[in-house]
C-alpha cells in the first residue's frame, strides 16, 4: 500500500499484514495538515495497481483549555482543573517550564513551583493541557497576584515621643514614614505581634504631623498604609491668682520647668517666667503698665517641647483698701478724727449720706475732718467714713454713733427745811436743774461766770426735812450730766 499527497508526492508505503491491516509512517520531513487531500494505491505481487482511494486529513482533536487558579506572589503551588488523565504543563510567559502534573480523577491538578523559582506579583504564566495522544490545548493564561499583606495597626504617638508602636504579623517588617515619604524607622514584628520603631535623634514628632506605617512580608509584599496623626501634648493650663488693681506682680502655679506667659486682654504680653521647682511662678508687671479693676488677663503654659496649653483667664479685682478707723465723736464736736493709710483720702458722711468733709491721712496715719458751720453733731447721730487710695479704690464704709457730750455733774448744797433757794456750783454758762426725788422739776438756773447757781423754790413746793432732791447740768449743746443728790436738812 502506497500513500500519496494529492499532488502525487509519496508519503510512504507498507505491506498489508495477515489481518488485512497496514500502517504507513509519515516521515519526519513531512507534515499532515488539516484538510490535506491524500490517497492510497494498492499494488499486488504482480505489480498491478488499484484505483486511488481518496481521503482528507482531519483537524487535530480539540483538547479543552484547562482552568488555572490565579496564584499569589510567593505561592509554592499552582492549581486548577482539567480533563482527568491529561497532562498539565505550566509555563512562565517566556515559555520556560515551571512544572507539570497529571489531572486527577476528580478533575483537579496541582503543579509544584520548584525551589529555584519564585512567583512574583505581576508575572504572566500559562497552562497547556495535553491529551494522551499528544494533542495540546490552547493556553490558559493568568497573572500572579500581589500577596495581600494586612495593614499593621499604629498607635498615635504624642508630640516629642521617642518611639512609635503598634501591632502586626509576627516576622513581618513594619516601616514608619512621615506623610511626605521620609522614613522614620522600621522594626520586625515580634512573636507576640508587637512592634516598636525608635524615632531617631535627628528628628522630632510634632503635634499634627501625619505619619503612616507599612507592613512588608518575607516575600517583599507590602500592605496598604496605616495612617495616624501625632497628638499634641495636653499641656495643663496654669493657675493664675486674680491680682488686685495696682498690683506690681502676677502669681500662680504650674508645672515645674514649664514657661508661663501672661497677656493683657488686648494680647499685649505682660511678661514671662519659668515655673519654679515648687510649682509656683511670678511675673512682674512692667513699669509703664498698670492693672486696673475689671481688666482681663490670661496665662499660657508652654512645655519644654514647645507644646502650649489653653489660656486660663482671670479678672483684676478691686484693691482691698482697708476701712479707716474713726474715733467716736461727742455731740457738738467740731472735728471728727480717726486713723488710716498715709496718703489716702478719708471722707465722712452724715446720717442721711450728706458729705461732712474730707481729709488726707497724714504721715502718722491720722486724719481730722472739720465739721462745717451749719452742721451739728447730735447724740445718737450715725456717721460713716470711707477711705480711697490714690487709684480711686475705695474701702468698705465704717460707721459710728455720736456720743452725748461729757458734761460735768454740778455740786448742790443741802438746803434747810423751808428754804426758798437752793444753791450749788457748776460750769459757767451751763444750766443747772433741780428736781424732787420723783423727778418733778423744782427749778433751773444758768451758772454764772463765777461758777455759782441759785434756783428759787416755788411757794407750792416747800422743802421738808428729809426730802431727797437732785441736780443735773446741761451744756449749750443739750448734753446732760449725771444726777447729783442731797437731803433737805432740818431748819
Amino acid at each position: 500500500m502506497t500513500v500519496y499527497f494529492d499532488d502525487g508526492t509519496k508519503i510512504g508505503s507498507a505491506v498489508v499484514d495477515a489481518d488485512g491491516n497496514w500502517t504507513v509512517n509519515v516521515s519526519s520531513h513531512e507534515q499532515l495538515n488539516a484538510n490535506d487531500h491524500i490517497y492510497a494505491v494498492q499494488t499486488d505481487q504482480d505489480g498491478n495497481t488499484s484505483d486511488k482511494t481518496n481521503s482528507t486529513v482531519l483537524p487535530r482533536p480539540e483538547v479543552a483549555t484547562p482552568e488555572i487558579t490565579t496564584p499569589t506572589a510567593g505561592d509554592r503551588t499552582i492549581s486548577g482543573k482539567g480533563t482527568a488523565g491529561d497532562t498539565i504543563t505550566v509555563h512562565f510567559d517566556d515559555g520556560s517550564v515551571i512544572g507539570s502534573a497529571v489531572v486527577g480523577a476528580d478533575g483537579t491538578w496541582t503543579v509544584n513551583v520548584p525551589s529555584h523559582s519564585s512567583l512574583n506579583a505581576g508575572d504572566d504564566i500559562y497552562a497547556v493541557q495535553t491529551d494522551q495522544d499528544g494533542n495540546e490545548s490552547d493556553k490558559a493564561s493568568t497573572t500572579v497576584l500581589t500577596r495581600e499583606v494586612a495593614k499593621p495597626t499604629i498607635e498615635a504617638p504624642t508630640a516629642g515621643a521617642r518611639t512609635i508602636s503598634g501591632k502586626g504579623t509576627a516576622g513581618d517588617t513594619v516601616t514608619v514614614y512621615y506623610d511626605d515619604g521620609t522614613e522614620i524607622g522600621s522594626a520586625v514584628v515580634d512573636a507576640d505581634g508587637n512592634w516598636t520603631v525608635e524615632v531617631s535623634d535627628h528628628t522630632d514628632l510634632r503635634g499634627g504631623d501625619n505619619i503612616y506605617a507599612v507592613q512588608t512580608d518575607a516575600d517583599g509584599n507590602h500592605s496598604d498604609k496605616a495612617n495616624t496623626t501625632v497628638i499634641t501634648n495636653e499641656v495643663p493650663m496654669p493657675e493664675i491668682t486674680a491680682p488686685t488693681a495696682g498690683s506690681t506682680a502676677i502669681t500662680g502655679t504650674g508645672v515645674a520647668g514649664d514657661i508661663v506667659t501672661v497677656y493683657a486682654d488686648d494680647g499685649t504680653e505682660i511678661g514671662t517666667t519659668v515655673v519654679n521647682s515648687n510649682g509656683t511662678w511670678t511675673v512682674n508687671v512692667p513699669g509703664g503698665m498698670r492693672l486696673d479693676e475689671g481688666d482681663t488677663i490670661s496665662a499660657i503654659q508652654t512645655d519644654q517641647d514647645g507644646n502650649q496649653s489653653e489660656k486660663t483667664k482671670t479678672t483684676v479685682i478691686p484693691a482691698e483698701v482697708p476701712a479707716p478707723g474713726i474715733n467716736q465723736p461727742t455731740a457738738g464736736a467740731t472735728t471728727i478724727t480717726g486713723t488710716g493709710i498715709a496718703g489716702d483720702t478719708v471722707t465722712v458722711y452724715g446720717n442721711d449720706g450728706t458729705e461732712i468733709g474730707t481729709a488726707v491721712v497724714d504721715d502718722n496715719g491720722t486724719w481730722t475732718v472739720d465739721v462745717p458751720d451749719g452742721v451739728n453733731l447730735e447724740a445718737g447721730d450715725t456717721i460713716s467714713v470711707v477711705q480711697n487710695d490714690n487709684y480711686g479704690d475705695q474701702s468698705e464704709p465704717v460707721s459710728t454713733t455720736v456720743l452725748p457730750g461729757e458734761v460735768a455733774t454740778p455740786t448742790i448744797n443741802s438746803p434747810k427745811a423751808g428754804a426758798k433757794t437752793i444753791t450749788g456750783t457748776g460750769v459757767p454758762g451751763d444750766t443747772a436743774t433741780v428736781t424732787t426725788e420723783d423727778g418733778t422739776e423744782i427749778g433751773s438756773a444758768v451758772v454764772d461766770s463765777a461758777g455759782n447757781w441759785t434756783v428759787n423754790v416755788p411757794d407750792d413746793m416747800p422743802l421738808i426735812t428729809g426730802d431727797e432732791i437732785a441736780a443735773y447740768q446741761t451744756d449749750s449743746s443739750g448734753n446732760q450730766s449725771e444726777y447729783v443728790f442731797t437731803t433737805v436738812r432740818p431748819a
